[in-house]
């Protein structure tokens, strides 16, 4: 069964992206808004998640994506979220101007540019049309805290229509939470003059409304119906949706979030402080914001690593983070630290930062993204390094550092004497037909073909084989440098 954070990436390619989610937004250029002084956006997914420390302008991105579009003659403005006052003298700057680019239908992108003349910011009119959902932080408080009349007055509440919520939303919600809901209903209340509506559900015997429910329940529940109601191909905005949600129900809230984008086509863009709701997303909805060390922030565009997410909202725990390409990288890096410097590897966190599809191809990261996101962290105040494929270029001054050998570490491991004598004696494997056997095959899908000729776990055969090869190879200087690495920022 394909990945559905793959079907969504396949839907958003160039040739279809506007059959299947209308005039989406491509790029952001923000100049001069709050901290962004000068940010650059690639919007690469139908889904993109701001992520990274509080103070950074995660919320900032959103309210500005939300300016972005008209709404008929209305939609939100810049004086919406910028207000500007003796308390607040330079929410912008003078010269600040937000760039916007929409995907047309002809597979091409359009751009205009908001900018302040005197008192005014101009070009509104010019905006592509779109339905905007703007859900933020304060959205659909517990009705106990709210207290508002259909709390406050429950015991003499008139209702009138119940109106049963879609079956889609009775399920998603359960899905969510984990837990099972018989139905879910939306009422209609009033008292004298003041009128509303309210969410009720029911399980078995047990009937309750939002007077009864949780904070993680209320808003859930609130945010799933809004969702769901919303037109065709909107932008939807979400400030930290994971609020009060345990673990797995914040990781499944990210699995709906890509289920609800395939279905509608919406392109959802949120702030988050939840690793469990990044690996849910396609990687390259990651957007990682971290201060620049001034005043002012940059933004790691795509860096593709569920990792990297959880290294910037973690208690910093760990003396050195090494940014490798893949899975094949990391076991040889890890293999090798346990060989020379057994105590760096126990303060050291390995992070893949490249991602491939299920047909092996690559979607983010790569060494050039690795090694800014590197250079860009580092200036961040972290103690980070990159060890980079055997093929690339080091950076010693700016700690990129490389695998030993000429070659991509599969070719370097499927060619290591130890590991053909470890998998000719283990498995009768004739290493060198085999290699013949993967001519026109990228070397990413070696491992794979190899788990497949042997009946084994592919990570497994990953580990056993970097196991051997770092038992046999030197590793040069590159354990002293990390050594080095994790005592400088």
């Amino acid at each position: 069964m394909a990945d559905p954070r793959n079907t969504l990436q396949k839907k958003f390619e160039p040739n279809h992206r506007h059959t299947n989610f209308g005039n989406v937004l491509t790029h952001l250029q923000v100049h001069g808004f709050r901290l962004h002084s000068r940010s650059n956006l690639d919007l690469r997914s139908p889904i993109t998640a701001f992520c990274g420390p509080n103070g950074t302008g995660k919320t900032t991105l959103l309210q500005l994506a939300a300016c972005s579009y008209r709404q008929g003659d209305q939609g939100f403005q810049l004086r919406d979220f910028f207000a500007l006052g003796a308390l607040d003298p330079t929410p912008f700057r003078a010269d600040a101007r937000l760039t916007i680019r929409t995907w047309q239908a002809d597979a091409k992108p359009r751009e205009i540019t908001l900018t302040r003349r005197t008192s005014r910011w101009s070009d509104y009119r010019r905006r592509d049309e779109r339905e905007v959902l703007f859900l933020g932080a304060a959205e659909f408080p517990p009705r106990a805290e709210e207290q508002g009349f259909a709390f406050r007055q429950a015991g003499r509440l008139v209702v009138a229509a119940r109106t049963p919520c879609s079956p889609t939303v009775t399920t998603a919600v359960g899905r969510v939470l984990g837990t099972h809901y018989d139905r879910v209903e939306r009422a209609d209340v009033s008292l004298r003059e003041r009128s509303g509506s309210i969410l009720a559900a029911g399980r078995g015997a047990l009937s309750y409304s939002e007077n009864h429910m949780g904070f993680g329940e209320c808003r859930v529940h609130n945010m799933i119906d809004r969702l769901e109601a919303q037109s065709m191909k909107s932008l939807i905005l979400l400030e930290e949706p994971e609020i009060s949600l345990h673990q797995s129900a914040q990781f499944r809230f990210g699995e709906y979030l890509v289920d609800i984008a395939i279905r509608k086509g919406h392109q959802i863009l949120l702030s988050t402080h939840s690793e469990h709701l990044l690996r849910a997303l396609p990687q390259v909805s990651r957007m990682l914001i971290v201060r620049d060390g001034g005043t002012g922030v940059r933004v790691l565009p795509g860096l593709a690593s569920a990792q990297v997410a959880s290294v910037l909202t973690d208690g910093h725990d760990k003396a050195l983070r090494v940014l490798v390409e893949d899975d094949v990288a990391a076991a040889i890096l890890a293999e090798m630290l346990a060989k020379v410097e057994p105590e760096l590897l126990k303060t050291t966190a390995i992070i893949i930062g490249g991602y491939r599809d299920d047909k092996d191809q690559s979607v983010g990261g790569g060494k050039d993204a690795i090694a800014a996101a590197m250079r860009t962290l580092r200036d961040a105040g972290l103690r980070i390094a990159a060890v980079l494929d055997a093929d690339a270029n080091q950076e010693p001054a700016n700690f990129v550092f490389k695998l030993p050998g000429t070659m991509p570490p599969e070719k370097e491991v499927f060619r290591n004497s130890a590991v053909k004598q470890l998998w000719s004696t283990t498995y009768g494997l004739d290493v060198d037909s085999f290699v013949a056997e993967l001519a026109g095959v990228d070397h990413h899908g070696w491992f794979a073909r190899l788990a497949e000729r042997l009946g084994r776990d592919r990570v497994f055969l990953v580990g056993e084989a970097c196991r051997a090869y770092a038992a046999s190879v030197s590793f040069g200087t590159l354990p002293e440098l990390l050594r080095e690495a994790a005592s400088k920022k």
